[in-house]
């Protein structure tokens, strides 16, 4: 059996850890992989480190040959099948996320002196501009125009680099070619230089062969989405299912394609053992929510409970994201439930919204429900009228994988706590 490995790198980002890194390892333990999961370690922190020891994933001390971290995980994955005999090795960015059960791109790395990557539908501009242009260099913006036709020519794409795979001979052959190339003069190590390189090789050596788009998917594809149920099942390309999907910034801003947006309570469920702290979960007194006096005309709620990771509480003494003066405003962050019920013999109507906080993300899930019904399905800075029974209850509820990044406000129109 072949000795087999994943491999991304990271550097020291805790962000980058909560949003990107969360959904890729947490869904790729989900796959029938069998085989190791690596980390290049670019900076990482000693909590990072025990999370992955942790978790069984190995870390690798990288190769630093360039400063550029995309292009030096290259040769580090080179060096790890060197060094630690690994016969497969895949190399994936950690923006890649794997929404099916199957991994079966191993199944497809057949050929010992080729690397495998798959199809990009554009060329960018950072191809060219990590090379300083001139006639009399080797390597000009025309030479590189003309290597990047000739692998137009022949696969109607270019390759991107969200994924490389290969046997450790074919890795070991790309270092050898990446040594001679940086010494170059034009080359510099900017943005997309990685991406510049490996298109290089593969017009120079054809050495690269392609792997279906299913394997990187990347979201300007013709994408299908299946739904069971209402709830996000799986997407497919070309009759095929995805088996890792590429979320670059701006599509994981957009969140259509997102794990984060797709399935929240999934990601948390399967990302909290990849917390890099522990956070408690608070038991909120009452008295320290219901001591605000908002004025004694205003209906009156009783606080049932509230728990939370972090919760704070002020009134707002203007409009910005209330209908009324002196609304009733509680910042959450985490896991927090929030148990609101009628106190009188008569209904009463609840007015209530939620809003993000400047420079927090919002909670990954956030929503309101009573006892014995589906969650509503609310929207961010939309208001929302609820009708209680007497004695009826009313659960506000957040969660996140990112207590210190991320904030969800609710704001309560003209009531006062017991």
């Amino acid at each position: 059996m072949n000795r087999r490995i994943i491999l991304t790198a990271l550097n020291n980002n805790e962000k980058l850890w909560y949003e990107q890194f969360i959904p890729f390892i947490s869904t790729l333990k989900k796959t029938d992989y069998e085989g190791d999961i690596g980390v290049i370690d670019y900076g990482i922190t000693s909590e990072a480190k025990d999370v992955l020891a942790k978790n069984n994933v190995l870390v690798f001390a990288p190769e630093n040959c360039v400063s550029n971290l995309a292009l030096d995980r290259h040769f580090s994955t080179a060096c790890i099948a060197q060094t630690y005999h690994y016969d497969e090795l895949v190399l994936f960015d950690a923006d890649i996320w794997f929404p099916s059960h199957q991994f079966t791109l191993f199944e497809n790395i057949k050929d010992k002196e080729y690397l495998y990557a798959c199809p990009d539908n554009q060329v960018s501009g950072f191809i060219y501009e990590c090379v300083k242009d001139s006639p009399q260099a080797q390597y000009s913006h025309l030479y590189i125009g003309e290597k990047l036709r000739q692998i137009l020519d022949k696969y109607q794409y270019i390759w991107q680099l969200g994924l490389v795979a290969g046997y450790a001979k074919a890795w070991l052959n790309y270092k050898e070619y990446l040594i001679k190339l940086c010494q170059h003069p034009e080359f510099s190590m900017d943005y997309g230089v990685d991406t510049t390189l490996l298109n290089l090789y593969s017009a120079e050596t054809d050495k690269v062969k392609p792997l279906h788009k299913k394997y990187n998917c990347i979201p300007n594809w013709e994408i299908s989405f299946l739904y069971q149920n209402g709830k996000f099942r799986s997407f497919s390309i070309e009759e095929e299912t995805v088996e890792a999907m590429h979320t670059p910034g701006d599509f994981r801003l957009e969140g259509k394609y997102s794990l984060a947006k797709l399935d929240s309570e999934k990601l948390i469920k399967l990302g909290k053992t990849y917390r890099l702290k522990d956070y408690p979960i608070y038991h909120i007194l009452r008295e320290s929510l219901t001591s605000y006096a908002i004025e004694e005309r205003y209906t009156t709620l009783k606080l049932e409970y509230a728990n939370a990771n972090y919760i704070a509480i002020k009134t707002l003494n203007n409009t910005d994201v209330s209908q009324t003066l002196n609304a009733l405003c509680i910042d959450v962050t985490g896991y927090s439930k929030i148990c609101l019920s009628n106190p009188h013999s008569y209904e009463i109507n609840l007015i209530y919204s939620y809003h993000d906080i400047p420079n927090f993300d919002l909670c990954n899930v956030t929503y309101v429900k009573k006892e014995g019904l589906t969650p509503f399905l609310t929207k961010e800075n939309k208001y929302y009228s609820v009708v209680l029974k007497p004695s009826e209850k009313l659960y506000f509820y957040t969660d996140s994988l990112d207590i210190e990044r991320t904030r969800t406000r609710w704001v309560f129109e003209n009531i006062r706590l017991i």
